[in-house]
């Protein structure tokens, strides 16, 4: 019997061991399309995977790059790869991986060489090069090229005046090796024979020293396009003029049955239509009258309109070229209507309008996608699609936000990447026990950026991250942006370049105007730097004669500046001490700093005391503060100003400890200090000891109103306003309940 046991285990082990020689098996090859923009992990070629095998893959872009896209098997799979890694599960069949890149933030990228119009190309993903774009050896032709990742079809002739193209070019490009620098009218296409005419300008230069390019200006699309028309200069709607007028049409010419009713704007006088996929420019006039008929009121014809434009019929009714009118509003009344209409918009003039508070951890809440649910708010806008407009608060607040994103750069704030945007009247308060947290370049209100502007705007609450924060701003390289008439409570945390209000700027000509930053900042995680408003203004290559931020009439109320490397109560680092310039401003005397000053450090122009900063007719008022339409002094017990504009239920109410009334009592043989604050009080009342005493209040009669033990917290809202006694052990302190 053992025998046969014996034949039988060693059958079995035969049968499974020659079973897994005939396993199924897949191949598997995995590539990028261009080497000189990212790489993937492993690299296999036709490799034999077994049946249900688990593969992971690395995409890692080289420096300054991103991942465009990862197709397998020709379906895109982009959306599913996790902090640059992409996983196969469960191998069933052979497969085709191809990861795609591109430089990071190039929003145009041709994916093949030239051929010759209108033939239709295959795709294959390569970079740019001079010779692509040579007008002596191409001269037109038709490229694939992804536009805001989608696949279009364009023809390319060179343009003129490249001497004048180089004149113009961004300071980030011009003097910087030997550029060659073309210019091209673009005619976008849906394919090679079907003409869609979409104008496009564009400015290409290309660096000998090591063959890389830059792209001068966007695209500019110029259909759709959107006529304006301002009559009111030509009496047209009035009664006296016309039986039938009221309404504006306007009519291509030529074309009697194009006549379309306009729709008027919110300035008056103005109305607008909207042209969709015109084959080519159109010629029109404007009429007025319900039948869409003049007579002798027609205007005259304008002709080859292509392009948005504003014009205006004079009272001879001729049609001239005028600025265009404030932006008509897209109001916003809930937070999935925030983020739908700031994501889909590209028009740096449009106008989006809050129409009340935002409860942003209520919609958190309620969402089923569980990384919004899980980290929180995820920051708007994105390289190829930052924010731009102009985004009006009308006093409201974004409120109870909250995220936890501290592996995601430009995160951890309301936007994370906008450019040509402006703030204004609008208000963010954080989540009770949360914080905005993101990685690098991190800001409350926004992280990466290109021309922002904020004005009076409050931030309220906490910002942490790595590298670049602030409570408002993260991290720019280009010019002109500001903070204007705003300030921020709570505290921001990093790593590096933390600034109160503004992480790191790296270009001239930023502002910090009639501001003030009552935040803890803290830089100490890492290399350091740590500012009371602006952590760096490093400009590369700055000279003395190069501003690259101003302060204007600000305040420095932090209660703490930490940082591990530099700290300085206005700008912890910059190139030269001349790069930042400081108008009229103030910090406090008792401002904590801890680390090591460097030379380039820079400091307010006055230093003040709390009782000084308090004093509204001496300090504020003197640095043209407006408390007529813009601050008012004192919400609740909180002694600073507020932004009138804003809602008050949502900016800070208590007395921060660090401006607080002290008062040193002599209680025990110890001589123990207590600090108690705030005095007057509108409420809360806090007791600071070394250790528990015993504390006692009694109203102006001499009654006992309360007492305590420990004397660490006491509550007066219940009770009336007035004059109090506070006994603490024996003595005997003055206290005003307002």
């Amino acid at each position: 019997m053992k025998k046969h046991f014996i034949l039988f285990n060693l059958f079995a082990l035969f049968f499974i061991g020659t079973s897994n020689l005939y396993a199924t098996e897949f191949k598997v090859t995995s590539k990028v399309n261009n080497e000189t923009f990212g790489s993937i992990s492993p690299v296999d070629t036709e490799t034999a995977y077994d049946e249900g095998a688990n593969i992971t893959y690395t995409l890692t872009p080289a420096d300054n790059c991103e991942i465009l896209k990862l197709s397998v098997n020709g379906v895109d799979k982009t959306a599913e790869i996790n902090e640059g890694v992409y996983s196969v599960t469960d191998l069933s069949e052979d497969l085709v991986i191809i990861a795609s890149f591109r430089p990071a933030g190039q929003k145009y990228f041709l994916v093949m060489p030239p051929i010759p119009y209108p033939e239709m190309p295959g795709i294959t993903n390569i970079p740019m090069t001079k010779e692509l774009f040579d007008p002596v050896t191409h001269k037109i032709s038709s490229y694939p090229v992804h536009i805001d990742d989608a696949a279009k079809f364009m023809t390319v002739r060179p343009g003129n005046n490249p001497d004048e193209i180089a004149a113009s070019l961004h300071p980030e490009v011009a003097g910087q090796g030997k550029w060659h620098v073309i210019g091209y009218d673009i005619c976008l296409l849906d394919g090679p024979e079907t003409l869609k005419p979409g104008f496009y300008d564009l400015t290409y230069v290309w660096n000998d020293l090591d063959s890389t390019y830059y792209i001068q200006d966007e695209f500019k699309a110029l259909f759709p396009f959107t006529v304006n028309v301002n009559v009111s200069e030509s009496s047209w709607g009035t009664k006296d003029n016309c039986a039938d007028c009221g309404d504006i049409y306007i009519h291509v010419k030529e074309d009697p049955e194009r006549v379309y009713k306009m729709t008027p704007r919110q300035a008056e006088g103005w109305y607008s239509y909207t042209f969709e996929d015109e084959p080519t420019w159109v010629e029109i006039y404007f009429t007025h009258g319900i039948d869409g008929l003049g007579g002798e009121e027609q205007s005259e014809s304008i002709a080859q309109i292509f392009s948005n434009r504003c014009l205006s019929v004079n009272a001879d009714k001729t049609v001239v070229d005028v600025d265009c009118p404030p932006a008509d509003a897209i109001f916003i009344s809930t937070a999935d209507e925030l983020i739908e209409k700031l994501t889909a918009n590209t028009n740096s003039e449009a106008l989006f309008v809050l129409t009340d508070n935002l409860d942003l951890g209520a919609w958190i809440e309620e969402q089923s996608d569980n990384d919004i649910k899980t980290k929180g708010w995820k920051s708007l806008g994105t390289q190829n699609q930052p924010i731009t407009g102009t985004i009006d608060g009308n006093g409201f607040f974004l409120y109870n936000i909250w995220s936890n994103r501290s592996t995601e750069s430009s995160s951890g704030g309301f936007i994370a990447r906008a450019k040509n945007l402006s703030l204004k009247n609008l208000g963010i308060k954080t989540k009770a026990g949360k914080a905005l947290i993101g990685k690098d370049n991190f800001g409350g209100f926004v992280c990466d950026f290109e021309n922002v502007q904020i004005e009076q705007c409050c931030f309220n609450g906490f910002v942490r991250g790595g590298k670049q924060g602030g409570a408002f701003l993260g991290y720019t390289a280009t010019t002109g942006s500001y903070i204007k008439q705003s300030y921020a409570y709570g505290g921001v945390y990093g790593t590096d370049n933390i600034g109160g209000l503004w992480g790191k700027t790296t270009q001239k000509n930023s502002l910090i105007e009639e501001c003030y930053a009552l935040v803890t900042v803290n830089g100490k995680g890492g290399q350091g730097s740590a500012g009371g408003l602006l952590g760096s203004a490093d400009m590369s290559g700055a000279t003395v004669n190069d501003v690259v931020a101003t302060v204007k009439n600000s305040f420095v109320l932090n209660d703490s500046i930490v940082g591990a490397w530099s700290v300085a109560p206005v700008c912890a680092y910059n190139q030269k001490s001349e790069n930042v310039v400081v108008i009229n401003s103030v910090q406090l005397d008792a401002t904590i700093k801890q680390g090591a000053v460097k030379p380039s450090g820079i400091n307010a122009t006055h230093i003040r005391t709390k009782q000084q900063i308090l004093s509204v007719d001496t300090v504020f008022t003197n640095r043209d503060w407006s408390f007529t339409d813009v601050w008012q002094f004192r919400n609740g017990d909180y002694p600073v100003p507020v932004l009138k504009k804003l809602n008050l239920d949502f900016q800070p109410d208590e007395m921060p400890h660090h401006l607080a009334t002290t008062i040193i009592a002599m209680v025990s043989p110890e001589e123990q200090a207590i600090r108690v604050y705030p005095n007057p009080t509108g409420g809360r009342l806090f007791i600071q000891t070394t250790v528990p005493i015993s504390v006692s209040v009694y109203d102006a009669a001499g009654r006992l109103v309360l007492s305590t033990l420990t004397g660490s917290e006491i509550d007066l809202s219940a009770y009336p306003a007035g004059i109090y006694l506070l006994k603490m052990e024996n003595r005997y302190v003055k206290l005003i309940k307002i």
